[in-house]
């Protein structure tokens, strides 16, 4: 028999797909509403949660421990709905817009409150196996793309398809949309912005290392040159710097160099 724990562990590795991919697949679909596919997913799960609740979870782990952070987030649920609530009442937005940011924006508070008070542990690596392997499938694209662009001077078909919905959903002409997808030698990646893209990818590195531990330097090292190439392929500068800043400080100890020491680790890194 399958347990509570495995299907929901699978189902959350389909949310996290389904979320990462959702612009591909309204590119595909011509419409926004599979976009909707992993809020359902994610409903069901905590549905799952509150019919089955867990006897232990990690709440039970000194539960003041968080309270400043728990604050802020109650600050933050409040100004969320305030500011939907009042424009929405005055005509600033329509009332599918204000749902759309009730469902976008509440999504990390949702996060924030299952991980903390009911995710197990296989969960949280489910939800990081899912991270790796979205962000690994959109630094692939990012590579073909970038090839077809660089080396073909080609645009392929995804991407004038993704190009025609944004000006779609956006409602304006070819000459007033961002042709960058379709013009420009840079790649735009798999998803809305070459940006969220670039996010992605460095998401997956992140991921990838969780599941090295920290003696496997060698693997660690071929996670950071595959994923740092795919960035450089796509000449996603922002995330180059994002990317390189962050694996010095954390993967090679240079957050030693903040505390005015030269940590064993990074001397290590660079011998």
């Amino acid at each position: 028999m399958i347990r509570l724990t495995t299907i929901k562990s699978l189902l959350w590795f389909c949310a996290i797909l389904l979320l990462v991919f959702s612009f591909p697949m309204q590119v595909y679909a011509n419409n926004p509403y599979p976009s909707l596919l992993p809020y359902l997913l994610i409903g069901l799960i905590v549905m799952l949660s509150f019919f089955f609740p867990r006897k232990h979870c990690f709440s039970d782990i000194n539960p003041r421990k968080n309270r400043s952070i728990n604050f802020m987030v109650g600050i933050y649920l409040f100004l969320l709905l305030l500011n939907t609530e009042w424009q929405t009442l005055f005509g600033i937005i329509n009332p599918y817009e204000g749902i759309s940011a009730l469902v976008i924006y509440l999504l990390p508070v949702v996060f924030y409150w299952y991980f903390r008070k009911i995710a197990s542990e296989q969960e949280i690596r489910s939800v990081l196996l899912a991270i790796f392997v979205a962000g690994l499938i959109v630094g692939v694209y990012f590579v073909y793309d970038s090839y077809l662009k660089l080396g073909l001077d080609r645009v392929n078909d995804y991407a004038h398809k993704a190009f025609q919905y944004s000006i779609q959903r956006s409602n304006q002409t070819v000459e007033m949309a961002n042709q960058m997808r379709i013009s420009s030698s840079r790649s735009m990646g798999l998803l809305q912005h070459h940006s969220v893209s670039g996010a992605w990818v460095i998401l997956g590195s992140f991921a990838a290392l969780f599941f090295l531990p920290l003696k496997h330097r060698v693997f660690r090292r071929v996670v950071f040159f595959v994923f740092g190439m795919i960035l450089l392929l796509g000449l996603n500068f922002t995330s180059i710097i994002v990317f390189s800043v962050t694996m010095f400080l954390f993967e090679f100890g240079g957050i030693s160099l903040l505390r005015g020491r030269l940590s064993a680790k990074l001397v290590g890194s660079l011998v």
